[in-house]
């Protein structure tokens, strides 16, 4: 789980023993903390025994879930959708365990894979767009670096993969201007 942190967007696919693969896309970096995260932008997705793609549905913003921290009395794995206990997806720390909810309020999903408490026997997860920036992205004298890019362009990756399951977002096309080309 360390491996994705701050790693940027990534798509996650589990096999389980029975041949069921399902899992979902994570627009945003995956954070360690005991609390949902992430950006509407992500979805869940079932590939065997059937194929859908499932989306957002903005009834709440449980989209990303990554907790290790074991001092804490929320459940230690990978959550997509849904809430504590219930879901959408969730992967165990360990990787022993898989649950899948029988439908998910985050995303409007059936249950992603037959079995409600899949055994894990592969596990993927491809990062498809650039790390997250960290603090350390200063220049020598202690300033910050100069924001060159829109936030229109920080994700390329998540976009093409939006664009490629039909979706585009709202604001494509619209531009600050940019204040050193007067």
């Amino acid at each position: 789980m360390k491996q994705i942190v701050n790693a940027g967007p990534t798509i996650v696919v589990v096999e389980d023993e029975d041949g069921n693969k399902f899992g979902g896309f994570a627009s945003g970096a995956w954070e360690v903390r005991p609390q949902f995260h992430g950006t509407g932008e992500s979805f869940l997705l079932s590939l065997r025994p059937e194929s859908g793609v499932y989306r957002s549905t903005g009834y709440n913003s449980n989209y990303q879930y990554l907790n290790y921290l074991h001092n804490n009395t929320m459940p230690n794995g990978l959550g997509m959708g849904g809430r504590e206990e219930l879901f959408g997806m969730f992967l165990s720390d360990d990787f022993g365990e898989c649950q899948v909810a029988p439908s998910c309020t985050t995303f409007h999903s059936p249950q992603i894979c037959p079995n409600r408490s899949p055994k894990i026997r592969y596990l993927t997860i491809w990062g498809v767009g650039e790390e997250a920036k960290d603090s350390s992205d200063e220049e020598e004298d202690g300033a910050a670096k100069p924001k060159k890019r829109s936030a229109l362009d920080t994700n390329a990756d998540a976009t093409a993969m939006l664009d490629m399951i039909g979706r585009v977002r709202a604001s494509d096309g619209l531009r600050e201007p940019d204040p050193e080309s007067d």
